[in-house]
C-alpha cells in the first residue's frame, strides 16, 4: 500500500479558491457596511435638521404678531422662525415645511387651535437618488396663551 505524504497541487488550488471566495465576500461586506454607514449619517443629519426646525417653530415668543418677535400667528407654509427653507449642511440637505391650520378658536381671535407641521428634508444618496425624511408635529398656542393670560391677571410677573 502506498502512503501519500504532503499536499498535492489540486488540494492547494482548492484551498486557495475557498480562501479567495471568502476574501471577496469579506470585501463585499465591508463595502456594504461603508455604504450603510454613510446612509445612516445622512439620515441622522437630515433628522437633526428637521428636529431643530420643528423646535424652532415651537419656540414662538408670542401668540399674536408683535414687532421684533416670532409669533404663533407667523407659522405657515415655509414661514416662521429664523431658519429659512433652502439648502443646509454645505448644500447636502434641502429643508422645507408645510403648515396646516386646525379649527379656529373664537377666544383666540379665530387663530387656529393648533397647526400641523410637516418638516421635510431631502438629500441625494450615493447613487444620486433623492431620499426624503418628513418629521410631523403639532404646535399649539396654549403655553404662551396661558402665560399671557396669567400676566394680564397679574398672577405672575
Amino acid at each position: 500500500m502506498k502512503v501519500c505524504r504532503g499536499v498535492g497541487l489540486i488540494e492547494v488550488m482548492v484551498a486557495l479558491a475557498i480562501l479567495m471566495v471568502g476574501a471577496v465576500a469579506l470585501v463585499s461586506l465591508q463595502l456594504q457596511l461603508l455604504r450603510s454607514q454613510q446612509n445612516s449619517q445622512q439620515h441622522a443629519a437630515a433628522l437633526g435638521l428637521a428636529q431643530r426646525k420643528l423646535e424652532e417653530l415651537r419656540s414662538f415668543q408670542s401668540v399674536y404678531r408683535r414687532p421684533g418677535q416670532f409669533a404663533y400667528q407667523d407659522i405657515g407654509h415655509n414661514q416662521g422662525g429664523a431658519r429659512q427653507p433652502g439648502l443646509y449642511e454645505a448644500g447636502q440637505l434641502q429643508l422645507s415645511w408645510r403648515s396646516q391650520d386646525g379649527p379656529p378658536l373664537i377666544h383666540l381671535g379665530n387663530l387656529p387651535a393648533f397647526k400641523r407641521v410637516d418638516v421635510q428634508t431631502l438629500w441625494l444618496d450615493e447613487q444620486q437618488q433623492w431620499q426624503s425624511l418628513i418629521l410631523r408635529g403639532a404646535i399649539t398656542p396654549y403655553p404662551a396663551l396661558s402665560r399671557r393670560q396669567l400676566e394680564e391677571l397679574s398672577l405672575i410677573r
